[in-house]
């Protein structure tokens, strides 16, 4: 694409001989060469928890482990 709009070809025309949209091809001039493909940045269900994680994490990691056993019983799961 690039070469070809250095030959003077208008995007419509490159889009047209090579079977794309004439946005794509404008992009493609546009950034140079190939576009590195980006993520949207979607919110997580965590985000804004991350003190009150660090803070029940360090609390359980600091739990003698007489106490851990007493709360997970006898399944040996948190919380049951």
């Amino acid at each position: 694409m690039l070469r070809l709009r250095a030959c003077g070809w208008g995007l419509k025309r490159i889009a047209r001989q090579l079977g794309c949209s004439h946005p794509t091809v404008k992009g493609y001039v546009a950034a140079g060469g190939v576009k590195a493909f980006k993520s949207p940045e979607r919110p997580k269900r965590l985000d804004g928890l991350d003190g009150w994680l660090r803070e029940r994490l360090i609390g359980i990691a600091a739990m003698p482990t007489w106490c851990a056993r007493t709360i997970r019983g006898a399944s040996g799961r948190m919380g049951a």
